[in-house]
């Protein structure tokens, strides 16, 4: 992969294949994005119901859930020999 200066973002000129990105990384982002943003939808109704610090501690116990889940997800991911889905 090439080293990018400041300014050099193929605007243009078609990106070099040694510097793209692949689909399966732009579809884990995209994902990625539609499941947290219904979560901090849900966390500013939260807010919104129950008063700004109440939503706050709300909003800070279910990102250590989400987190909990993703590492014990990420854990089980990267086990050898984990059949893919």
């Amino acid at each position: 992969m090439a080293k990018l200066q400041l300014g050099d973002d193929y605007s243009h000129q078609p990106v070099p294949e040694d510097d793209r990105t692949s689909a399966y990384y732009i579809a884990v982002i995209i994902i990625g994005g539609t499941i947290a943003v219904p979560g901090f939808l849900m966390s500013s109704k939260i807010s919104y119901g129950a008063g700004f610090y109440p939503g706050l501690i709300g909003f800070i116990l279910g990102c250590q859930v989400l987190a909990v889940t993703g590492i014990f997800a990420g854990m089980v991911g990267t086990r050898p020999n984990c059949p893919p889905i």
